[in-house]
């Protein structure tokens, strides 16, 4: 065993001998010829030493400027000779009390030209102050090429300040006005030295000293009581000189100074007013003349004259004149809902030389309702003094004489008619005095108001506001109209708004009204169809499709809401299914709807029949809803009708067939191949009797819904009793289905099925064998595999 042994041994032991050998036969070679090898030849170099024993010559050493300000970078300069061996090095040492190292520092000197050096010792290197108020101290070390070294005398320059600080008065600002605690804004700048100390001094102008104040502070706000002091006005024309002196910490100081003139107001505007609005509850509107804009007529001479307080109409010619007079109410703020009645009243007379015979000289009214000229009276004010006259729109009329579509406007005609030339028309006043619900909102319209504020010393403006929104800025002191735009203001029961009175000492004084502001209309949706609804023929109505509206209103009132399909209003027919009807106590019908409009807020139905619409044309639902104020906002959708079939396949995948009472897996794949959206389809299976079934992973929304060319997989496992075999049994697979285009009805719309044959039999004999001969040929492989193992363990032990 042993010899056996030795000799595998020394073959291996030759064998890898060997292959050592071919290995370096073949790898050294290639090694070595990648190896370069350069010889280089050189030369001695001999190194000669200079005969110098002379430092360098170091002269005018100097810093520029000479007297450098706090602002400055410092330039040195200097002359350093060697006639024998050359300059080598020269170093720049410095030290300065202020930088932010302390001590020398050392830095290489540059060479400029010849034997000059220099090097700039730059300002930033202070922390602070820039420098100002520091001594540095400074020398220059020289090496020649030799080593000899020479190190200047010590110079030294001190960094000052010169430059005046900054003296500067924010507020108030030059021949301006202070009220009873005046403040004064300072501030004071010094980047050199820095500030030492400032003072405001306040003098009368005589030049006596009123009050002082100082401070170390750079910046400081000085308030000065003068409420012992009296306000300027004709009688003490008073003013005050304001100096404001800045002092630096240099020596000598550098000062600067400030001067302003200013007045005393201690007193605030006396009046600041805004007016009840002209829309307030029995208020006149103007007491101005309104200006007429058309002469209706076939006068082709008219004349137009509003001096000495007379609105004055010309003609020239003989005939009739007409001339309206008319206003719009909603300029005003005025809702045509909430009015109870106008008292229109004029004054007026006529005017003409020689015997002119005056006809006709009255006036009337425009009546909307007939669309003609109501006359009042044709004939009152021919006469050559002021006539007066009135008129009262009430419930009763009010209708007839204000337009409700155009910006409820009012038409007054005056009217002149004469055979000779030369007459006049004079006009002294007309007013309108309205009463009206002083529940009033504006909507997005300008009305007008005035305002009024004053003050007796230094008047300055008028500002109106809301808020922080300024709607309008006057800088005069009377009377004066303002129109506002409300269209700026927030939506609200409560908006105010402010007129505010400043004198130019800022004392102020204000005034506030408060107003009712609407400028969007109701809130108002469809809530049903969708957008880009689709639909199409009913098996069941004729084409009803549901409409589903709402409507509010947040501010102010709820007037109606309007449903419109291609711009038309839409029919509601008797007993037609959401039809408003309203009763009253008695059950007395009241109210009976007849076309698609809507007077509550609310949510409410609307059975459109769309059985006529064409196919695939779009239809536009548009609902309009508007306010009290004639305010409105809208809500639309697009629906198209289209021809929805239904196309659904059932693919099954069927065991061919089965044996004795096994259950089994039926995978059904259904596909929609129409254009039509299935909803709320339903698989299901028919079986033999004693038959049964379940979904196999099922889930409640798997059946919800199936989009056109989309499929869906079904699997049912079904469980098969008292069975007969061999034999043949049929099964069907159905679904019921609805189309959500054709509107979704409780009854399905249609269905379809798919049979398929399955055969049952028994099992045969060979599949007893297919059970078991896997298993035989593990137990006879396990067998085998012992035995071999058995074997070779004695066959070790013969070789022992």
């Amino acid at each position: 065993m042993n010899s056996k042994f030795n000799y595998r041994l020394k073959s291996l032991i030759i064998v890898f001998f060997i292959f050592t050998m071919l290995f370096l036969v073949i790898f050294i070679p290639i090694i070595n010829s990648n190896k370069k090898f350069t010889n280089y030849d050189s030369e001695a170099i001999i190194l000669t030493p200079l005969d110098d024993s002379t430092a360098p010559i170091i002269s005018f050493l100097q810093n520029h400027p000479s007297t450098p300000q706090w602002f400055d970078d410092i330039n040195i300069t200097v002359e350093v000779n060697d006639d024998d061996s050359g300059i080598k090095r020269v170093i720049l040492s410095y030290s300065s009390q202020l930088d932010e190292y302390g001590g020398y520092r050392n830095f290489t000197m540059t060479h400029l030209r010849d034997d000059t050096f220099n090097y700039t010792i730059p300002n930033s290197i202070y922390v602070s102050n820039n420098g100002f108020g520091d001594t540095v101290t400074y020398k220059v070390y020289a090496c020649d090429q030799a080593g000899n070294w020479k190190v200047s005398p010590i110079n030294t320059y001190y960094m000052n300040d010169t430059i005046n600080p900054e003296a500067i008065i924010y507020y108030p600002s030059n021949n301006s006005w202070v009220s009873s605690l005046a403040k004064f804004n300072t501030t004071a700048f010094d980047n050199g030295s820095g500030i030492d100390c400032v003072n405001l001094t306040i003098y009368n102008q005589s030049g006596s000293k009123i009050e002082s104040f100082e401070s170390t502070e750079p910046s400081n706000v000085f308030e000065w009581d003068t409420s012992t002091l009296a306000n300027y006005n004709s009688s003490n024309p008073q003013f005050y000189i304001v100096n404001y002196t800045v002092r630096d910490k240099s020596t000598p100081q550098n000062i600067n100074r400030s001067q302003i003139f200013i007045f005393i107001d201690k007193e605030s505007p006396f009046i600041s007013d805004i007016n009840r609005l002209p829309c307030e509850d029995n208020a006149t509107i103007t007491n101005e003349i309104i200006k007429g804009t058309a002469v209706h007529g076939s006068v082709s001479s008219t004349y137009f004259n509003d001096s000495n307080n007379y609105f004055e109409i010309i003609n020239y010619t003989d005939g009739l004149i007409l001339m309206p007079l008319s206003i719009n109410l909603s300029d005003y703020g005025i809702v045509y809902d909430l009015i109870s009645s106008i008292n229109i009243s004029i004054s007026a007379r006529v005017s003409y030389s020689g015997n002119n015979t005056i006809e006709q000289a009255g006036w009337g009214i425009y009546n909307w309702s007939d669309e003609s000229i109501f006359v009042i009276d044709n004939t009152i004010f021919n006469q050559t003094n002021d006539q007066f006259d009135n008129f009262l729109i009430n419930n009763q009329n009010i209708s007839s004489f204000i337009s409700q579509g155009n910006n409820s406007r009012l038409e007054a005609f005056v009217l002149l008619n004469t055979t000779q030339t030369s007459t006049s028309f004079l006009i002294n006043y007309l007013n309108f005095h309205i009463l009206y619900d002083n529940n009033h909102w504006f909507s997005g319209n300008n009305f007008t108001i005035s305002v009024w504020g004053n003050d007796s010393i230094s008047f300055d403006k008028i500002k109106v506001h809301h808020t922080n929104i300024t709607l309008a800025e006057i800088n005069n002191s009377y009377i004066s109209s303002c129109t506002i735009n409300t269209n700026l203001l927030p939506e609200g029961k409560n908006v105010d708004i402010n007129v505010t009175t400043y004198d130019k000492a800022g004392n102020t004084l204000y005034d506030t009204l408060t107003i009712k502001n609407d400028i969007t209309g109701p809130d108002v949706e469809i809530l049903s169809p969708i957008a880009n609804y689709t639909f199409g023929e009913s098996g069941i109505w004729n084409t009803i499709i549901p409409i589903t509206i709402s409507g509010s209103e947040q501010y102010s009132k709820f007037n109606r809401m309007e449903l419109y399909i291609n711009g038309v209003l839409q029919d509601v027919n008797e007993g037609q299914l959401g039809q408003i009807i309203e009763t009253n106590a008695t059950g007395q019908i009241i109210y009976r709807q007849t076309n698609s409009t809507w007077y509550k807020p609310g949510t409410y139905d609307f059975y459109w029949n769309a059985s006529e619409c064409i196919e695939n044309k779009t239809y536009n639902i548009k609902l309009i809803g508007y306010d009290s104020l004639n305010n409105k906002n809208y809500f639309q959708l697009n629906a198209t009708k289209k021809i929805f079939v239904e196309n659904i396949s059932i693919e099954i995948t069927k065991p061919n067939t089965i044996v004795e009472e096994t259950p089994f897996i039926l995978r059904t794949t259904i596909k929609n191949y129409g254009n039509s959206t299935l909803f709320n389809y339903t698989p299901g299976l028919k079986l033999p009797s004693s038959w049964s079934y379940t979904f196999y992973n099922y889930t409640p929304n798997n059946f919800l819904y199936l989009n056109p060319n989309d499929q869906q997989e079904v699997y049912f496992k079904v469980t098969t009793s008292g069975l007969s075999r061999p034999k043949n049994y049929n099964i069907t697979v159905s679904i019921n289905c609805q189309i959500v285009e054709n509107f979704t009805q409780s009854v399905n719309n249609f269905s379809t099925s798919q049979e398929i044959t399955i055969t049952v039999n028994d099992k045969p004999l060979y599949s007893f064998f297919e059970n078991f001969v896997p298993l035989l040929i593990a137990i006879f492989g396990g067998i085998g595999l012992g035995v071999v193992g058995v074997l070779i363990y004695y066959k070790s032990k013969e070789v022992k």
